[in-house]
């Protein structure tokens, strides 16, 4: 039925019945429209049947994959940007570095030391965006400690920088897994080495100006007596002579030791520090 026809039936539709109600005269128009817009629709073809074609192109598809070269990931799990230190870089710094000026190399971090073994304590002075060491969450192996020397210890009375193994850097207030009262500016977390597997040991010196010298020494005792115990002894000796004050140079004595207990895939540590320093006002 065409366009025309249909206008001609609902015309005679409306003569025929004259008292027929809104509702039946729309009814009427329903019922006489759908053939019209059946007619004028264009017919379709049918869709071919794609299933063969998938199938080969997925075939395809896994024939082609191939392995890749294994690679790293560092801050899985993180939200935040962060950023990480490890043995080989701080390796690459003078020996006996401070473990403070060991960040002075990463963006946002601004570290002030008056030498490179941060001797003097009171000129330690590190800031994350402008945030100061009291704002900013510190840890060693997961415990928290106040950077200050007014209130808790400076980090290069707790570890010698040849005993660390990575230290990680995050910019920003602390998240939830931080252990510390005060990260509005960021947290920094220091991560002290394992003791090695086999006997060993290292021995370490540096000289300088002014009277300046460091020694450093470690020994790792290897398995001990087939107990599943590792562990280290380390200690390390710096001064250096104040330029204005020959006679009262800047002293630091370290003592440090860990020791390493396996229980299949968990394990018990236990360590020792020990500080001694003398810096004296000039």
């Amino acid at each position: 039925m065409r366009p025309h026809t249909v206008r001609a039936a609902i015309k005679a539709s409306l003569f025929s019945f004259p008292a027929a109600s809104a509702a039946g005269v729309t009814a009427l128009v329903l019922l006489g429209a759908t053939p019209a817009m059946a007619d004028t629709t264009p017919e379709t073809a049918p869709a071919a049947d794609t299933t063969p074609a998938a199938a080969t192109s997925s075939s395809a598809t896994q024939a082609e994959v191939t392995e890749l070269e294994e690679i790293t990931v560092f801050g899985t799990g993180e939200a935040r940007t962060s950023a990480n230190i490890t043995m080989d870089s701080i390796a690459t710094e003078i020996s006996g570095i401070s473990p403070l000026a060991v960040l002075k190399e990463l963006p946002g971090v601004n570290v002030q030391t008056s030498d490179p073994f941060g001797l003097y304590e009171l000129n330690n002075r590190p800031r994350i965006r402008g945030f100061d060491i009291n704002q900013i969450g510190l840890s060693l192996d997961g415990m928290p400690f106040m950077g200050s020397k007014d209130e808790g210890s400076v980090i290069t009375r707790l570890v010698l920088s040849e005993n660390l193994v990575a230290v990680q850097v995050s910019p920003g207030s602390g998240d939830v897994t931080q252990p510390a009262m005060s990260a509005l500016g960021g947290a920094i977390r220091y991560v002290s080495a394992d003791p090695r597997r086999e006997f060993g040991g290292k021995i370490s010196g540096t000289v300088g100006r002014y009277d300046m010298s460091r020694f450093f020494a470690r020994i790792d005792t290897g398995e001990i007596a087939g107990t599943g115990i590792y562990g280290y002894l380390s200690g390390a000796r710096a001064q250096v002579g104040q330029f204005e004050n020959r006679r009262y140079p800047n002293r630091s004595d370290r003592f440090e030791s860990k020791f390493v207990r396996e229980f299949g895939p968990h394990s018990i540590s236990y360590a020792f520090r020990w500080a001694l320093g003398s810096d004296h006002d000039t």
